[in-house]
């Protein structure tokens, strides 16, 4: 059998650091807004990722803005062309 098939029976688990040291008074439980600290994290993480794609975005529409706008200029001048003659 390998090791991870096999149970732990020791008793040291209990003895692992856990993540909260001490317990919440009930006042400090009434005191903490969950709901606003989860949408305050998603808010900064959204501006974090939206701010990124919006500078990447920035970069290359300057480039593909002034080309298709060069290019509408051209078809507009060739339309003119076509509707004089």
């Amino acid at each position: 059998m390998t090791t991870a098939a096999r149970p732990t029976l020791t008793r040291y688990d209990n003895k692992a650091p856990t993540l909260q040291y001490r317990k919440l008074t009930k006042e400090e439980l009434k005191n903490i807004d969950l709901k606003e600290e989860l949408l305050k994290a998603k808010r900064e993480h959204f501006e974090k990722i939206q701010g990124k794609q919006l500078r990447e975005a920035g970069a290359a529409g300057d480039n593909q803005y002034a080309e298709t706008q060069h290019q509408l200029l051209l078809e507009t001048a060739a339309l003119d062309k076509d509707d004089s003659e």
